[in-house]
């Protein structure tokens, strides 16, 4: 894997500029982030360069725009210890809905990379502390680490195990990748394996290196090849004084070829990373269409330097091809003498390693490698909802079989049990608009509805649903905006067949700023409320007879 502190310059710095003084960042490399801790979600930040060295950073593959082509440089004065800012770059950055590791590089002017720095940014504490966060991270990568998996600048260290295909953990495994892919290459063409394979060939006597059975027979059915080799024991037959005329002998000889089957399988990874090259950077494109929005960080500023990227490694990659001995070899292909080859052969082994490495699929914290791209802080909370609820149920419900099923934008969480109970859990189930036309499964009576999280119950001849929408907030005015924007909205609009919700329910870190949204009676007599799910806590005990429809049942 690419050391990416050994890559930058040594006069180069990156310093942050806090309330609290100066103080210089811990170039690139995995520990980094242990130093350069201090950022947090949603908070600005001001970044210093290093002096007389015209640059520009990336954060993630965006330019952050310098603090005097923004025009606040006014508003940034130097805290206690910071040099002098007059020679040197600075840029206001301000990190968004994510928390995580997050890649800082300063580049020149033609894009080459100049040194590279990995910031650790924490939770918005005012939602849940950062011990929190890194629990609900945690649950949720035991439970499914795919669920982890995203578009953001943060990053959590994960491995390659499953069949999980998001383009940016593919694009950022193949770019951790680089240099040692060129350095495993190259490797590779000059000390190029070979096979020794055997041929026959007519040469003069003179120039005669080896003789075996063959050689002989062949000769004593010519006079003239008799008569050279009993020279010495007779007149010497006249070859009319040319070189050309003397006999030829058929001789055996060992050719040293590079169409071997080593080099066929290095020629089959070798096409096999340009082809996720161009793939990556069609998918790239796809996404950079995509709107935006207001939670997410934007892709469109960081997919054209991505696709740049990516033209530069195939380059190189088509480069290498038309260069010994990958031009030699006479076909990709893999097979077992060349799996076999690769394997006994230190530097095609290298190669080999790393190149499937780049070309591995899935996410894992059972083999974690790679620092990948993971959700919003507020979606990383819907999902460890999903997963909480479904911890619950089988808790509630033991005598269950439960299963996973994924779907392409929704994930279902099934269980199955004696007499006829089922409870299915949904999360991020779409709710079609209809036009007020009734169907069997779940619909709006008006506009297109997502809930985060969709329960239902079916038991003798029963059936309900409950409608949970998970919102990453704390303050009092935040959760009455979320109560008007989606408890309300999917209390009125949502439908299964003919039913509606019997509640439809907020899930937040805290609830002491609303606490009267989250009582019982409350909840019962208007059918919307809000409840209270953190690490560490239990939910209250009426949640399990709402969800399950005990009390429709006993009523």
């Amino acid at each position: 894997m690419q050391d990416e502190a050994s890559a930058n310059r040594s006069e180069l710095t990156l310093g942050v500029r806090t309330p609290d003084g100066y103080r210089e960042l811990e170039p690139g490399g995995l520990r980094a982030p242990e130093a350069n801790r201090g950022f947090q979600e949603l908070r600005e930040a001001v970044l210093v360069g290093p002096p007389h060295v015209d640059c520009r950073l990336l954060i993630d593959d965006e330019a952050i725009l310098p603090i005097d082509t923004a025009g606040n440089a006014a508003s940034s004065s130097p805290g206690p210890g910071a040099p002098a800012t007059a020679s040197r770059p600075a840029w206001t950055w301000k990190p968004g809905f994510y928390a995580g590791t997050v890649r800082a590089e300063l580049v020149d002017d033609t894009g080459r990379e100049l040194g590279t720095w990995w910031l650790d940014v924490s939770p918005d504490p005012a939602k849940a502390g950062g011990g929190m966060f890194e629990r609900m991270v945690e649950q949720i990568a035991e439970f499914d680490e795919s669920l982890l998996v995203g578009d953001e600048p943060a990053r959590r260290q994960l491995g390659a195990v499953g069949a999980e295909a998001n383009p940016h953990v593919l694009f950022e495994r193949l770019r951790r990748r680089e240099t040692d892919l060129q350095r495993a290459v190259t490797a590779v063409q000059r000390e190029p394996a070979s096979v020794l394979r055997p041929r026959r060939q007519l040469v003069a006597l003179h120039q005669a290196r080896r003789a075996d059975l063959r050689t002989l027979r062949v000769a004593m059915r010519r006079s003239e090849a008799c008569a050279v080799l009993q020279r010495g024991r007779g007149p010497q037959p006249p070859f009319a004084g040319s070189v050309a005329a003397q006999p030829r002998f058929d001789t055996p000889e060992v050719e040293r070829r590079l169409d071997a089957p080593v080099n066929r399988c290095a020629l089959y990874l070798l096409r096999a990373l340009q082809r996720r090259c161009r793939d990556l950077a069609e998918k790239l494109e796809e996404m950079e269409k995509k709107a935006t929005s207001e939670t997410r960080t934007p892709l469109q500023s960081r997919v054209v330097r991505r696709r740049e990227i990516l033209d530069r490694i195939e380059r190189r990659l088509r480069f290498a091809e038309r260069r010994s001995p990958f031009r030699d070899a006479g076909r990709p292909e893999l097979t077992a003498a060349g799996l076999t080859a690769v394997a006994a052969h230190p530097l095609y082994s290298r190669f080999w390693r790393v190149g499937w490495e780049a070309l591995r699929r899935g996410v894992s914290v059972h083999d974690p490698r790679d620092p990948l791209p993971i959700t919003p802080t507020w979606e990383v909370y819907e999902r460890w909802c999903f997963v909480e609820v479904a911890r619950f149920l089988e808790c509630w419900l033991p005598e269950l079989a439960w299963s996973q099923r994924r779907q392409v934008r929704s994930r279902r969480r099934l269980g199955r049990g004696e007499g006829g109970l089922e409870v299915d859990l949904w999360l991020q189930k779409s709710a079609a608009n209809t036009r007020g036309e009734r169907q069997l499964d779940l619909w709006s009576v008006s506009r297109e509805c997502r809930p985060d999280l969709v329960l239902r119950w079916r038991r003798e001849g029963r059936s309900g649903f409950v409608a949970l929408d998970a919102k990453y907030r704390a303050s009092r005015g935040a959760i009455l905006d979320g109560m008007a924007e989606s408890a309300h909205l999917y209390r009125d609009a949502l439908r299964w067949g003919s039913t509606s919700p019997e509640a439809s329910l907020l899930l937040v870190p805290d609830a002491g700023a609303v606490s009267w949204l989250a009582e019982e009676a409350y909840v019962a007599r208007h059918g919307v409320g809000i409840v209270a799910l953190r690490p560490g806590t239990e939910p209250p005990g009426w949640l399990r007879g709402l969800l399950l429809g005990e009390r429709a049942s006993a009523s």
